[in-house]
């Protein structure tokens, strides 16, 4: 079993088809802030603005961890995408970060089911 939690509301996931479930209540929702995480283990985090998302995966608790990067953006350099956190705390980050919304819930369930980053995502280290 996986630990939800959507802009602050908490479910236990086991299967796709229940991350499916639970995200359908907030559809209509422009900003969502998705956690998704295994007892002691990685987690996976996803902000979304609209059709925008940006992903973050920490290894465990602390971890400075990896952010998604998106090789196709051919936006300006200095574009940036607003997201809001479940706390009402207003992040902006890259817009070059930021990925469709479609590809930000296939890494979502992807996680699910590998409790790993998703290997068709392009990640940067930011260990580094």
């Amino acid at each position: 079993m996986l630990n939800l939690s959507v802009n602050g509301y908490r479910a236990r996931l086991a299967t796709v088809a229940d991350l499916r479930h639970e995200l359908l209540s907030f559809a209509n929702e422009a900003f969502r802030e998705v956690w998704i995480n295994a007892e002691g283990g990685p987690a996976l985090c996803a902000l979304f603005n609209g059709g925008n998302g940006f992903l973050m995966y920490l290894r465990k608790d602390g971890d400075v961890g990896f952010t998604s990067r998106n090789p196709n953006y051919r936006g300006e350099a200095n574009a940036v995408v607003e997201y809001r956190l479940s706390n009402g705390q207003h992040d902006v980050y890259p817009a070059s970060w930021a990925l469709t919304e479609p590809l930000v819930i296939k890494a979502l369930e992807h996680f699910i089911e590998h409790q790993e980053r998703a290997p068709f995502i392009k990640w940067h280290d930011d260990s580094v």
